[in-house]
This record gives C-alpha cells, structure tokens and sequence, in this order.
C-alpha cells in the first residue's frame, strides 16, 4: 500500500529540483518534478509526470504543494 502526504509550500525558496509537487487552482491539477525556480518573479517550472512535457507555473495563480510518496507495510 502506498501513502502520500501533502504539504503547502509557503516559499518557492523551499523548492529544489527533482522533487515532485502538484499545483492547484480550482479544478486544475497539475503534478510534477520541479525542473527550476525563479523566486524573484513568481515561477517553478515543473516536468509533468503524465506527459513529461515542461510546464511554467506562476505561483500566485496556483496553490504548490510538496508531495511525498511513502510505503506502508501491509
């Protein structure tokens, strides 16, 4: 069994690359590995885990979470 939890990323200071993240803004989900940050003008680039196509994110259009997959005994 596998386990995820979720926390907000408050910073993107706090982000470095590889690690897997979703954005969030409504309906919109995206989920991804940060590939860069640019703090001073508000962007993380992720690579999309389903397509693996680059995406810009502007963080004040959508709310970062870290994702941190874990497994269980079962």
């Amino acid at each position: 069994m596998t386990s995820e939890t979720h926390h907000r990323v408050r910073r993107l200071t706090d982000l470095h690359r590889g690690e897997l993240i979703e954005a969030r803004s409504g309906r919109t989900v995206l989920r991804g590995t940060v590939y860069d940050t640019a703090p001073g003008v508000g962007v993380v680039w992720i690579k999309l885990e389903d397509s693996r196509q680059r995406r810009a994110i502007q963080a004040e259009d959508f709310a970062l979470w870290h994702v941190a997959s874990g497994r269980l005994a079962g």
